[in-house]
C-alpha cells in the first residue's frame, strides 16, 4: 500500500531561523588549556578546506582529526534547540529523504506538541494501519507471549527513570511519566519482555528506536545489563535484528505472506532490514512471492 501524501499539518514551528536539515558537527577543542567549542556543518566540511574550518575560534588550535569523529547534531524546527541526532525520530519517507536521515521535530515535540494535534485528525483508515504495522512487529517478535510485571520492574530501578535519575511514581493504569522501554527497538523485532528499561516520558521519546549503545554511556551500560540480565556484549554491540525473529521468519514465510499482504510497505520494509543488518533473504524458502513484494 503506498504512502499518503501528508494531508495535515499542524502550523507548529519555530521562528524560521535555523534549518532543521543541516547536521552539524559538535565538540570541544582538543586543546586541554581551552574551554572553546566548535560547530561545523556537514555541508561546509564537504565543501570546505577542514583543517581551516576546524580552527578553535578562542585559542585556534586545529581540531581536523576530532572533526569527524566527532557526535552529529541537529536543530529542532519546533523550540530551535541544537540537539544529538538521537533525539530526532527516524524519517520513515520513500524516495529522497532529509540528509540527517530523522525527522525535523525532536522527540520531546513530536510527542508533546505534534501528535496531539495530527492524531485526532487522522482517519479511520489511517489508525488501522498503524495499529496492524504495531500487531504485526509483535507478532514477528513474540510480543504478546509473556506479560510484564510493570511493578517489578519499577522496584528493580528503584523507581527512576534509568537514563535521567528522575523520580518515576508507579503507575497501574498506563503510562503518563513512567514508560517501560524497548531495551532493543521494536523495529528490529526484540520483544519488551526481553529486559524493559524504566524510563521517564522524555527519555522514552529520545531513545525511540535507538539502539542501547548509540544512546546510553560505557558506564551505563554495564549497568543496564546488570539491572536487565541481557549481555553487556549484546547491549554494547552494533545493531542486529532479533536471531530468533529472523529464523522463524524464514522458517513460515509463507504463513506471514498470506497473513499480512495487506500490509505489502511492511513487508517489503522487514526484507531490507533482515537483509541488510544479518545478510538474510527471508523470501529464500518461499513457496510463491507476488511480484509487488520483490518491487522497490
Amino acid at each position: 500500500m503506498p504512502r499518503r501524501k501528508t494531508k495535515n499539518t499542524t502550523g507548529i514551528r519555530g521562528t524560521g531561523t535555523v534549518d532543521a536539515t543541516v547536521v552539524y558537527r559538535v565538540l570541544q577543542c582538543s586543546n586541554p588549556e581551552c574551554e572553546g567549542f566548535l560547530q561545523i556543518s556537514e555541508d561546509d566540511i564537504e565543501e570546505g578546506d577542514v583543517d581551516e574550518l576546524s580552527k578553535c575560534p578562542a585559542c585556534g588550535t586545529v581540531n581536523t582529526p576530532f572533526v569527524l569523529e566527532s557526535p552529529r547534531w541537529k536543530y529542532c524546527r519546533v523550540c530551535e534547540r541544537l540537539q544529538p541526532l538521537e533525539s530526532f525520530h527516524k524519517h520513515k519517507v520513500t524516495g529522497k529523504s532529509f540528509r540527517s536521515g530523522r525527522q525535523l521535530e525532536c522527540a520531546d515535540c513530536k510527542n508533546s506538541k505534534i501528535n496531539p494535534v495530527l492524531n485526532p485528525l487522522r482517519t479511520a483508515d489511517q489508525h488501522r494501519e498503524s495499529s496492524e504495522g504495531r500487531r504485526l512487529y509483535g507478532f514477528l517478535s513474540g510480543e504478546s507471549k509473556k506479560k510484564i510485571d510493570s511493578k517489578e520492574i519499577h522496584k528493580r530501578f528503584e523507581g527512576k527513570c534509568f537514563n535521567c535519575e528522575r523520580e518515576l511514581e508507579y503507575e497501574a493504569k498506563g503510562p503518563k511519566e513512567m514508560h517501560l522501554d524497548h531495551t532493543f527497538p521494536a523495529k528490529l523485532l526484540w520483544p519488551l519482555h526481553f529486559g524493559p528499561t524504566l524510563l521517564c516520558r522524555e527519555c522514552n521519546g529520545r531513545k525511540h528506536e535507538v539502539w542501547p549503545a548509540d544512546f546510553y554511556t560505557a558506564e551505563q551500560l554495564k549497568k543496564l545489563s546488570v539491572l536487565t540480565g541481557i549481555p553487556h556484549e549484546l547491549l554494547a554491540g552494533k545493531p542486529h535484528v532479533n536471531p530468533k525473529a529472523v529464523q522463524w521468519l524464514v522458517k513460515n514465510i509463507d504463513e506471514i505472506l498470506v497473513r499480512w499482504i495487506r500490509y505489502p510497505n511492511e513487508v517489503k520494509r522487514i526484507r531490507r532490514m533482515v537483509q541488510d543488518l544479518e545478510g538474510v533473504d527471508i523470501f529464500a524458502n518461499a513457496t510463491t512471492v507476488p511480484r509487488f513484494l520483490k518491487e522497490d
